[in-house]
């Protein structure tokens, strides 16, 4: 009874961060493994993805056949690789192995799909078509999931299409509006491209101050302070983001840059 009572607070824990994953293993403490390994991850940050990993591992362990929690693996590779948490060279290929093992053993998972979308963009060969037929094939295999449009903006913003990004995590945000901020990243990405500065940096500045330790986030400020400095030289305030500048050789670099027309 205690183990069943466990497994419902966890499920309605990640259910309040907008994720629900079925139960689908024989095996209670695999799918407790991956639950638990799933509230760490979407702390995104460096400890949260660290303490993950084993809990997917654990779940394959006791359950060699449980795609989700090879789906899960994968995807905690990609998140350490692409927001800056783990320095492993081959972070994107361990995953995109992990994807494709989870989609072997399921392919109606669409988290797993949905995964594979970005990092079809990263292997060699920048693999556009494929990149969004899996992130297509991921929404088509569960339309409900706002982590669909999530990946399917991601990779819209990749190949420069900001117009469909947007609308893109429109869907996102309506079907998971208690957790806007999830997908304001995306959002400030497509604002950035679109060269709406204000909105990217409103949205960057939020997502920024929820989730500090995604490096991302910092980097892709830099195009819209750009012109927020240029246009209005009298606002200049540096966001906390990139207070990192203050003591750096980089700092005299970058506001060099930012001032140009």
């Amino acid at each position: 009874m205690r183990k069943i009572v466990t497994t419902s607070n966890l499920q309605l824990n990640l259910a309040e961060h907008g994720v629900v994953i079925p139960r689908s293993t024989e095996n209670l403490d695999a799918y407790d493994d991956i639950l638990r390994g799933t509230e760490y991850l979407l702390t995104l940050t460096k400890d949260g993805n660290t303490k993950a990993r084993p809990m997917f591992e654990k779940a394959i362990e006791l359950d060699p056949r449980y795609a989700a929690a090879y789906a899960l693996l994968g995807l905690n590779y990609w998140v350490g690789w692409s927001a800056a948490f783990d320095p492993d060279p081959s972070a994107v290929e361990r995953g995109f192995k992990l994807e494709q093992q989870a989609i072997a053993l399921d392919d109606s998972l669409s988290i797993a799909h949905s995964t594979l979308a970005p990092i079809y963009l990263r292997l060699p060969g920048f693999q556009t078509e494929l990149a969004l037929a899996e992130a297509q094939r991921g929404i088509a295999l569960d339309p409900n999931s706002a982590s669909g449009y999530f990946f399917l903006a991601d990779v819209l913003n990749a190949l420069g299409k900001a117009t469909q990004a947007l609308i893109a995590i429109e869907n996102a945000i309506r079907l998971d509006p208690r957790n806007t901020t999830n997908y304001l990243y995306e959002q400030g990405w497509s604002y950035r491209l679109l060269g709406r500065w204000d909105e990217a940096i409103s949205s960057l500045r939020a997502y920024e101050t929820h989730y500090p330790e995604h490096l991302p986030t910092h980097v892709i400020w830099l195009r819209p302070m750009a012109a927020w400095v240029t246009w209005r030289p009298r606002r200049l305030r540096l966001p906390r983001s990139i207070g990192w500048l203050r003591s750096s050789r980089i700092q005299s670099l970058a506001i060099g840059t930012w001032r140009k027309p």
